[in-house]
Order: C-alpha cells, then sequence, then structure tokens
C-alpha cells in the first residue's frame, strides 16, 4: 500500500503543532516498512517556503532553518513528478 503526503504533513515531521504526533507515528511506521510514502516534487519548495515564513515571523532562529531543511533532506521521502499524481488523485477526489 501506498500513501502519498503532502507538505502539511511533512512540516509537522520538522515543527511541533496540531497533530504532529499522528504525522511522526506514520513516519515510523513508513520507516519500519509498514507502507510506502511518497511526495510530489513541489514538497521541497513548499517545505522550504514554510521554513522561510515561520523565519521570517520570528517563529524559528534564522540560523536554525537551514538546519531544519536538511532535517527534511534526511527523510529521503521518495518525490514524484506532479503529473505523476495528479491524475490518480483527481480519480480519488
Amino acid at each position: 500500500m501506498s500513501f502519498v503526503v503532502d507538505a502539511s504533513v511533512a512540516a509537522k515531521w520538522l515543527v511541533r503543532e496540531a497533530d504532529s504526533d499522528k504525522a511522526e507515528a506514520l513516519l515510523i511506521q513508513w520507516k519500519q516498512g509498514d507502507f510506502d510514502l511518497l511526495a510530489p516534487e513541489i514538497v521541497l519548495a513548499e517545505i522550504g517556503s514554510m521554513i522561510w515564513k515561520k523565519s521570517l515571523r520570528g517563529l524559528m532562529p534564522p540560523d536554525a532553518a537551514l538546519e531544519v531543511y536538511e532535517k527534511f533532506m534526511r527523510v529521503s521521502l521518495p518525490l514524484a513528478p506532479i503529473h505523476d499524481l495528479a491524475g490518480p488523485a483527481l480519480k480519488l477526489a
């Protein structure tokens, strides 16, 4: 079984917010091999934007921003081109 995660889920792996515990449980289960996870490639830009905005608003120290992005990259989440996911996503909607 495969699940597609978006930036709102991935962000919860990086910063504590509502439902971070659920997102973390999903990440742990994936790492244990319970199922496959992937994300659309745009997640890289969306996570970068989220980190930048938090830094800009004073919610994250500027020197921590790169560290948080590198933490996300270490997750090694498989990425898929958006055009590969759009059609199947519309069928499920």
